[in-house]
């Protein structure tokens, strides 16, 4: 995914614009097509096997599941502006402010229609036998059991539907700062004693799976933070064995990002929904560098709300470095995302939701 994405520019220094319109085009390839259809058939063979009482998807419903005539929960693993289409929303994936500036939204939200409802998908639909979905549309929520999506309430929008707010998918440990390992346990024992030895802050730094796949920008990004007095914690992503790190660096392709989180004082971020919600539910304040999709959105409300600063790609060095000495040394701002912290620790939201479904398929039998 992240090849096709920066073969087709939805990811580098296009604007959010062009980039959701090459999102239209993705189902158009035929190897994209041909993963669509091996998928499809795994989970046929997957539910004929297993027979399960309900199905829980992220994403496009695929059609083995919409035949298979087992209720089926969407879940949405992003912003729910991207997936709501309202008058008074503004259209996601393009980061445009909540209030005002409607000037864009007509033409944004018929780019993002082409995304939501698609003929290409429909035509793939039909090719391997299945009837085309209602409208077109390439997850017909409106005949899901229930809606699921996770986004906290201090970013949430006035409009969203009666849809269950999890508010965070991967649920933070009240106890999580007593219960994760040791920063020592996490991390080389040499970037340790080099933390000890100079000053700065601690700082994680990711940009996901599909934005650090950008060398260019990432380069740009550690040459940045490697003249600064702070250390930095880099998830190095699916090309980390391109990139060099600094000595005030420690990076590897994949980190456990939730144990790590309760050691840092800030999260340089791409803006995808987990990060955001991991980082507030730490109460870390964030710089996001919005590269692709709902990233742009998150970046927006992040802003918007005043927990962190949303920089944009071709970000001046002096941005990026005023915005990391602003955040750091912001008391108050500190003192609400602990507040926002401590909330979202004692949600008990994940039991709800635990709850509602038992309640709504126990009916069902």
């Amino acid at each position: 995914m992240a090849k096709y994405l920066l073969s087709a520019k939805s990811i580098g220094s296009n604007s959010a614009e062009e980039k959701m319109k090459t999102m239209t085009t993705y189902f158009k390839s035929q190897e994209n097509r041909n993963k669509f259809s091996r998928f499809n058939a795994a989970i046929k063979e997957a539910i004929e096997k297993y027979q399960p009482n309900v199905v829980w998807v992220d994403g496009g419903l695929r059609p083995a599941v919409r035949a298979s005539g087992i209720p089926w929960i969407q879940a949405f693993s992003g912003n729910p502006a991207f997936l709501h289409i309202d008058p008074d929303l503004p259209p996601g994936g393009f980061g445009l402010p909540t209030f005002g500036g409607r000037d864009a939204w007509d033409e944004c939200n018929k780019i993002r229609r082409e995304i939501i409802y698609s003929s290409d998908y429909q035509e793939m639909v039909q090719k391997l036998g299945y009837e085309r979905y209602p409208g077109d549309a390439i997850s017909p929520i409106a005949e899901a059991s229930l809606v699921v999506y996770g986004f906290p309430e201090e970013l949430n929008y006035a409009s969203i539907p009666k849809w269950f707010n999890l508010e965070i998918f991967n649920r933070p440990n009240p106890n999580q700062k007593l219960l994760s390992p040791l920063l020592t346990m996490l991390v080389p024992e040499e970037f340790m004693e080099r933390c000890k030895s100079s000053g700065g802050k601690l700082i994680y730094v990711s940009l996901g799976t599909m934005a650090s796949a950008d060398l260019q920008f990432m380069n740009r990004l550690i040459s940045l933070l490697g003249k600064t007095e702070h250390k930095y914690i880099v998830s190095k992503g699916p090309r980390h064995d391109e990139l060099k790190l600094p000595g005030n660096m420690y990076g590897d392709r994949y980190l456990p990002q939730q144990k790590i989180l309760p050691h840092v004082e800030l999260v340089i971020c791409h803006g995808g929904c987990n990060t955001v919600t991991e980082s507030l539910a730490e109460g870390k304040p964030l710089i996001v560098l919005p590269n692709f999709g709902d990233q742009f959105d998150n970046a927006q409300r992040i802003e918007e709300v005043k927990l962190g600063i949303r920089l944009n790609y071709d970000f001046l060095d002096n941005e990026l470095i005023d915005a990391i000495e602003k955040l750091l040394y912001d008391k108050e701002l500190h003192s609400r995302l602990e507040a926002i912290s401590n909330r979202l620790k004692a949600s008990d939201k994940h039991s709800i939701l635990a709850d509602k479904i038992e309640t709504m398929f126990r009916k069902q039998k």
